[in-house]
């Protein structure tokens, strides 16, 4: 018989290190799983089946933590020139956009751009109004459950994303830039929880949706780096390296020929807020590993200088009309 009075077992304290290591080995098994379906991706071409990323907001990615600052700067390069992205909280007591939101926020935007494109195919004008019909529509992309908990994230989420403005400078001889906040309006229901919304009326879902800025939506149509959704999903569960992956994909699918991204720029880039930016080099070279696991023939070297890209030896998928270049919509 047991006794009562016997204290029930702990569970054995695991190290941060050995936590860390445990979360590295499960997010390259993810990566490797993307690999293994690389077939599966290439015989499923649809809407469903990709996601379109707005290459300027992959290049300088939302903070990765939860963050007091209201205001973040990176730098980085778009079409030749340096660019200056700041990040700014517009919405008074709204903190900065973080982590898993900068994934929401790239399905926000392919909504609106896939609309946008499907109008255009009918020889109508875009809209850059959606109609918001279900929070599950998103979790069920990402691959998450549809629990209560997911839920009051998402809605946190997209309430912090509401608030965001970027600010827009390119460096260089005289002084050009834009402000554009990421949403011109949106109105969302009372209830995002279907399990919330029991008793209450029908929603009427033309009342709701959101309307992503002008200048964003124009930049996102013209601007567009195609994403297979398995790996945007990568990005769950760890920000920064899912971050990082998202970037060098769209770095190696849009090389046509060499270039290096130096030390300095990538640590002002993506390692910002990070106590020690040495470590940058190291997560590159897991990256560029992680990439060459998804994706053999992508030509990405880490050197003493920097990170090389060069043209793939082969695209990504084999009827990939890409072909290792930037895909843009006019």
């Amino acid at each position: 018989m047991t006794d009562r009075l016997t204290k029930p077992s702990r569970r054995p304290k695991v190290s941060f290190e050995t936590e860390k290591q445990q979360g590295a080995l499960n997010f390259s098994n993810r990566v490797a799983a993307v690999a293994d379906s690389a077939d599966t991706i290439a015989n499923g071409r649809t809407d469903t089946e990709w996601i379109l990323v707005a290459k300027a907001l992959c290049d300088c990615p939302l903070p990765y933590r939860p963050t007091d600052e209201r205001q973040i700067t990176k730098r980085t390069r778009f079409d030749g020139q340096r660019v200056k992205i700041t990040y700014t909280c517009a919405r008074p007591d709204i903190a900065m956009p973080h982590g898993s939101d900068g994934r929401f926020m790239h399905w926000l935007i392919d909504r609106a751009v896939q609309q946008g494109r499907k109008a255009r195919e009918l020889g109508q004008e875009p809209s850059r109004t959606v109609t918001w019909n279900s929070t599950y529509e998103y979790l069920r992309d990402l691959g998450a459950s549809d629990g209560v908990k997911n839920y009051r994230q998402t809605r946190e989420s997209f309430k912090r994303l509401s608030g965001l403005a970027i600010t827009i400078e390119f460096e260089g001889p005289g002084d050009r830039g834009k402000i554009i906040p990421f949403l011109d309006d949106w109105n969302l229901p009372p209830a995002l929880d279907p399990k919330e919304q029991e008793g209450q009326q029908a929603l009427d879902i033309d009342r709701y949706g959101f309307t992503i800025s002008e200048v964003l939506f124009k930049q996102a149509m013209q601007y567009l780096v195609t994403i297979p959704r398995a790996i945007w999903r990568l990005t769950k569960g760890n920000p920064r390296k899912g971050a990082l992956l998202l970037w060098a994909f769209t770095r190696a699918y849009a090389a046509t020929g060499e270039s290096q991204i130096v030390w300095d720029v990538l640590r002002e880039q993506f390692w910002y807020d990070e106590s020690n930016p040495w470590k940058v080099k190291g997560v590159m070279q897991q990256i560029a590993s992680l990439l060459r696991t998804l994706w053999p023939e992508a030509n990405m070297t880490i050197t003493e200088d920097g990170v090389v890209f060069n043209k793939a030896s082969s695209a990504f998928l084999s009827d990939d009309p890409g072909c290792g270049r930037l895909r843009r919509t006019r």
